[in-house]
């Protein structure tokens, strides 16, 4: 029987009266396309990562539709998408590929964490092929944290496969820091290509026109030769040349019905396709409203889903939506995805979109949280600040917490001066409540941010201060805390001040639990300090032990300390085996 989807993807014809748009101006690229794809068919395993980018519209996926179409039957293609959410979801990139993947690593997947059985498990898929593979990520300039990660140790590997790794990003979203940029940059130049796409010339333009049966008189002035501003204009009304591409998408939907009307504005509030399940409990008669909107080229049916044609076009008909208007469409896919259980990182985005403050606050954290925990610290430093956008209303200590959340995550990816901000508001938040504890702690961690800002004398005047706070309140794991990062801040000038703090902390560790992260830190201070001046076997064990515990209880920054001082420590010492085995 075929279900209803079926019947709606086959009464539903995509528009007719498109210019021919086969590629111009793409041969090159396309031969080295091709040429990649041919010599993972040699005998010899030679994998390669190709960056392929261009502006928005510029036909990037047209490329590697058509190299698709020429590479033969004998290659797979899987292809993933990154979408433009407000805070991506983790992973995100492999969510289309899920029913194409072993079920086991599906399952992994579906986790959102790049686990040890996520990334063995993508590599395996790609190493354990007699036949070639593309794996293609889509828009990759808005991949998330995990995404990133998976892609770098992918990229790092990908020489020993017989597949192509492909980064279709928009070469005007990759900013100097943009972490796409270090990703590429950190892999084997070897194994890379990048692949530019240029606007096209006037005379590719004028040629476009002519196979439209159309004028080309101020084509390229006004597209500046990007392939989708031309075809959206050319598909539009003959006798006028819009003066923009939210111009030439707005005319196509012009004549849509009201009912149509609604569906393509639904449509463009969801940065995802937008399953039709949902359409239709918020739209009646849906299936007839879907119809003139992808009859009119602008949305298509993508399994059980509807989306745009192109990302332009949604963002043109998003632009045009009232305020008034856009929060109320945005409030109803959020209640609609609620229901349905949708992933916390969408339902944020609607609900920031829709200023449903309450559900930011209930989500917003649970979601910094998650990503917090795959490693994931810009879209966790992005969420916190979402949610103290809306945290006037919540108790002092709830947002002292969150200010406190932001400020550890701020420090992870470097926004010292946030990390800054957050921890004094925290500070005196908990000064106002009179939590004692919680007030050493603040003052703990803003030494910390000051001492990597500032300097050790600026961290140094507030570790005093968090002591002071904490000797004789009878907080051993606080006053410990304390210890340690004087001990820390002392290491560069004054070691035996160094070597004193950091045995006091773990003095007053010994047989308390729940307190691995500031037993990690102050095991890394002692340990240094001993083997700056001698070739200490107990340092080593004490290094190797600090290693140990923050690797198992996945404190990052810790593990990458205790490597970066294992390897300086073996020069050192001349130890050169042990250094090139850390590095």
């Amino acid at each position: 029987m075929r279900s209803r989807i079926d019947d709606r993807a086959t009464a539903i014809e995509p528009a007719k009266n498109l210019p021919d748009n086969s590629l111009l101006e793409r041969e090159l690229e396309l031969t080295q396309l091709r040429e990649r794809i041919d010599a993972l068919r040699s005998a010899q395993a030679c994998g390669v990562c190709v960056l392929l980018t261009g502006e928005a519209g510029g036909g990037k996926t047209s490329l590697l539709a058509q190299a698709e179409r020429c590479a033969g039957r004998d290659v797979e293609w899987l292809r993933g998408a990154c979408e433009p959410m407000l805070y991506p979801q983790p992973l995100g990139a492999l969510i289309e590929l899920i029913d194409r993947l072993p079920p086991s690593l599906a399952a992994a997947v579906r986790t959102g964490q790049h686990t040890t059985e996520v990334l063995a498990g993508m590599l395996a898929l790609l190493r354990d092929r007699r036949k070639p593979m593309v794996l293609v990520i889509d828009d990759a300039q808005w991949a998330d944290g995990a995404t990133l990660d998976l892609l770098r140790y992918l990229g790092r590997r990908i020489a020993g496969t017989r597949a192509l790794l492909v980064f279709s990003c928009r070469s005007d979203a990759l900013a100097g820091d943009h972490p796409l940029q270090a990703v590429f940059g950190s892999l084997p130049p070897r194994s890379c290509l990048r692949i530019p796409l240029a606007p096209l010339s006037p005379a590719a333009v004028a040629e476009m026109a002519r196979r439209a049966g159309r004028s080309a008189h101020g084509l390229h002035e006004v597209t500046q030769g990007n392939p989708f501003f031309v075809t959206e204009l050319l598909a539009g009304d003959a006798h006028h040349l819009p003066a923009s591409v939210r111009d030439a998408v707005m005319a196509r939907a012009a004549s849509l019905t009201a009912e149509a009307r609604d569906v393509l504005e639904l449509a463009s509030v969801a940065p995802l396709p937008i399953e039709l399940d949902v359409l239709e409990a918020l739209i009646d008669d849906a299936d007839a409203a879907i119809a003139p909107c992808t009859a009119a080229g602008l949305l298509r049916v993508d399994g059980a889903a509807l989306r745009f044609r192109h990302e332009l076009a949604r963002q043109a008909i998003e632009a045009m939506l009232p305020p008034g208007r856009a929060a109320a469409l945005h409030a109803a896919v959020f209640d609609a995805l609620s229901v349905r259980g949708a992933p916390v990182v969408r339902l944020i985005h609607h609900a920031a979109r829709a200023g449903l403050a309450g559900a930011v606050l209930s989500l917003a954290p649970r979601a910094a949280r998650e990503a917090a925990q795959v490693s994931a610290h810009r879209q966790a430093v992005e969420l916190y600040a979402l949610a103290l956008t809306h945290a006037e209303t919540l108790p002092l200590a709830e947002r002292a917490a969150l200010h406190a959340a932001h400020s550890l995550e701020c420090q992870h990816i470097g926004q010292v001066d946030d990390a800054l901000a957050s921890r004094r508001a925290a500070l005196a938040l908990h000064r106002q409540l009179g939590d004692r504890l919680s007030e050493g702690l603040d003052l703990c961690e803003l030494a910390v941010a000051a001492h990597y800002h500032e300097g050790p004398q600026a961290g140094l005047r507030h570790v005093q201060a968090a002591i002071d706070v904490l000797e004789g309140a009878g907080a051993r794991h606080q006053l410990a805390v304390a210890y340690a990062a004087k001990a820390q801040m002392h290491l560069q000038e004054e070691s035996q001040s160094a070597l004193d703090y950091g045995l006091k902390a773990l003095a007053l560790l010994e047989g308390l639990d729940g307190a691995e992260e500031c037993r990690v830190y102050a095991l890394n201070t002692v340990a240094s300090m001993r083997l700056r001046s001698r070739d200490d076997a107990e340092g080593w064990a004490m290094l190797q032990r600090s290693r140990d515990i923050a690797l198992q209880h996945g404190f990052e920054s810790h593990a990458a300390s205790s490597w970066l001082k294992t390897a300086s420590l073996c020069l050192l010492h001349r130890r050169y085996a042990q250094a090139e085995a850390a590095c």
